[in-house]
């Protein structure tokens, strides 16, 4: 098929969470002509409505990569968004739209997020590592619900917390009540610095690397991640939603206000969907060991028992996710808490070398 689309992306800045500046412009592709009366939610075509420039400027610009490209929906405008290969985009369609996501994948409450799958005990799932890296992107790109401890007062923080719970925030909005889709509910503590890592460098230096042909160990994506300084990672944690989410969520958002953490996100709720929310608590370094030991203490401080997962940010960069094709397992570390023992504790373990850490 044909894309007719006139928006020439402009050079994608660096850095993981670009400001979007929307500009768009119309194209539409396969629906005949009888179909192009019907809105972007018809069964019985393919829409493509307009096109977020600003969100193709965020997408990576490698096949390698890992993230498909062709059609992706930004959610806050509730249409496709198109990737081309053309522009140096890989080809593919995901759906994250409520309507569009129904019609080409029934299954509605199969987690589809990317650092939502990750570590989760559901394998064999109907999504690829792909599409979890599309969808992934597709959050990112829609707005965030963040309280910014650098810059907001400490007496506005109960109000924004009980108002923005994750179980009442809508992944995909409310038409009704005015609410517009939400991609994440995010608090940046009080010494939060964003990483200043050359994530760019990193996949073109990950494209040199599938092209010669290299094995591809944990080894290798962690001696990438030191060359460019790329290091972050994150504890995940999955949960139903309603209290159980809201409650570890109230104890994670003040850890950070009071900055045991540097920034913490939950994803919102889908309606109408047994989907669990995802709370990722990030810290600096993956490689220090001592420091990613002690925030897996400090989230169990806060009264979490689940069991967490560390996945560092350079597999999410290059687009590694679950069932991948490299067969990397991209979460390296285990935290079950023991009830048993005395005092209780976690009980962590190394899936790189398959050994108990504590």
């Amino acid at each position: 098929p044909r894309f007719p689309i006139r928006v020439r992306p402009r050079p994608r800045p660096r850095g993981r969470y670009p400001r979007v500046r929307r500009s768009w412009g119309a194209a539409v592709w396969g629906r005949s002509g009888a179909e192009r009366g019907k809105g972007p939610e018809s069964r019985s075509s393919i829409f493509v409505g307009h096109v977020q420039q600003a969100a193709c400027q965020a997408l990576p610009h490698r096949s390698s990569v890992g993230f498909p490209g062709g059609l992706y929906i930004s959610v806050a405008c509730s249409k496709p968004l198109i990737a081309h290969p053309a522009f140096g985009y890989p080809s593919c369609i995901v759906f994250t739209s409520p309507a569009a996501h129904e019609q080409f994948h029934p299954s509605t409450g199969q987690r589809a997020m990317s650092d939502q799958d990750d570590g989760d005990v559901g394998k064999g799932g109907a999504f690829s590592a792909e599409h979890l890296a599309a969808e992934s992107m597709a959050a990112d790109m829609d707005p965030w619900v963040v309280f910014d401890a650098r810059k907001t007062p400490r007496a506005e923080f109960e109000e924004w917390l009980q108002t923005y719970q994750p179980s009442r925030v809508s992944r995909f909005g409310d038409p009704e009540r005015r609410t517009e889709p939400v991609g994440w509910i995010a608090i940046y503590g009080p010494n939060y610095c964003p990483e200043t890592g050359d994530v760019v460098g990193l996949q073109e230096a990950w494209e040199r690397l599938q092209i010669s042909g290299r094995h591809v160990t944990f080894d290798t994506i962690r001696e990438l991640a030191l060359n460019h300084c790329v290091l972050t990672g994150k504890w995940l944690m999955h949960l139903d939603t309603g209290f159980k989410v809201d409650h570890a969520w109230s104890g994670i958002a003040r850890s950070v206000l009071e900055g045991r953490f540097g920034v913490a996100k939950v994803s919102p709720c889908y309606p109408n969907s047994d989907r669990k929310h995802v709370i990722c608590i990030y810290t600096d370094d993956f490689t220090n060991e001592e420091k990613v030991m002690d925030a897996d203490g400090a989230i169990r401080g806060t009264g979490v028992k689940c069991l967490l997962s560390y996945k560092p940010d350079v597999y999410t960069y290059l687009g590694i996710y679950r069932d991948n094709r490299w067969r990397l397992c991209p979460t390296i570390y285990e935290s079950k808490f023991d009830l048993e023992c005395i005092p209780r504790r976690s009980r962590i373990i190394n899936k790189v070398s398959n050994t108990e850490v504590t």
